[in-house]
């Protein structure tokens, strides 16, 4: 149980993935540690979160439309 909305979730798990990831990505190699570089892993970071925050809650809104149907047809009985 939480009173945070999933705004706040999910600009925390942003920043906390954001955070955590960058230094792994530098550290791997993945690009020198320049402004421009982390500018633009920062834009893709950005798109790919949105893409996949979109999916997941297309998802979640699905499965919960289909158990709010399963109720419903429990409470009709």
């Amino acid at each position: 149980d939480t009173d945070w909305s999933i705004l706040k979730m999910t600009i925390t798990h942003f920043l906390i993935a954001y955070i955590g990831f960058l230094p792994l990505a530098i550290l791997a190699g993945w690009f020198p540690l320049k402004f421009n570089n982390i500018f633009i892993f920062t834009v893709i970071y950005i798109v790919i979160y949105i893409i996949m925050w979109l999916v997941f809650m297309n998802i979640a809104r699905k499965e919960v439309t289909s158990i709010n149907k399963k109720i419903q047809r429990r409470n009709k009985k």
